[in-house]
């Protein structure tokens, strides 16, 4: 017995030189893992290097998402000729892209501020056109119901005063059937910023002018 065990123990305390190194090269590897060299490396290297460098790759990244496309509505103007509409647009320093169709001509600005400009320059030539809204700056749209014939400026401005809201715009919606059935209400078609309303504040608004709100 007392053979067998010393037997048992010299096998277990006996390891081939292999294994031997391959411990060695594993306890070298925990110590790279533990940090050793990760500190050496930091103690090395220059602190404001490092910030320069984070500072240079965060630029490097908002100039790349700030000259990313933004995909923009098109402006449908109505009853306009092309050439003359072209020339005029053009006259704004605006190259613009046209497509024909039958509700319209189609003009595809590339950038916000063409269209801005241009959406302003149509106001105020009172020419009928429609778009959208761009996809990042759709606002939050509420319907009201059961009012009467308002001036979407008095709906504004009692939502305003009363509830402390500020909404973006109010406008008059019209419902297809309008001119054959009579509706005993008018739809109010309500924008509000997006992320400046909550739901809880819209249910506050119970009525206008002392008529219910549905």
């Amino acid at each position: 017995m007392k053979e067998a065990r010393v037997y048992q123990q010299v096998c277990c305390s006996t390891q081939p030189a292999g294994m031997e190194k391959r411990s060695k090269k594993r306890k070298k590897n925990r110590g790279q893992s533990d940090g050793t060299i990760g500190r050496d490396d930091v103690t090395m290297t220059n602190g404001s290097d490092v910030g320069d460098f984070c500072v240079a790759a965060e630029t490097e990244n908002a100039a790349e998402m700030g000259a990313a496309k933004v995909k923009l509505p098109p402006l449908v103007v109505k009853n306009a000729h092309l050439n003359e509409l072209v020339a005029d647009l053009a006259s704004l320093g605006v190259k613009a892209k046209y497509k024909l169709g039958r509700v319209g001509t189609k003009v595809v600005l590339r950038t916000k501020p063409e269209y801005y400009l241009i959406v302003a320059h149509l106001r105020t030539a009172k020419v009928e056109f429609f778009t959208h809204d761009i996809p990042d700056e759709k606002p939050f749209k509420v319907v009201m119901r059961g009012l009467q014939n308002f001036d979407p400026k008095f709906i504004e401005a009692k939502i305003r005063d009363r509830y402390k809201l500020a909404t973006s715009s109010v406008y008059r919606m019209t419902r297809k059937d309008e001119n054959v059935k009579a509706y005993p209400d008018c739809l109010f078609l309500v924008h509000f910023q997006k992320g400046m309303v909550t739901l809880n504040a819209l249910k506050a608004i119970h009525s206008i002018n002392s008529i219910i709100v549905r």
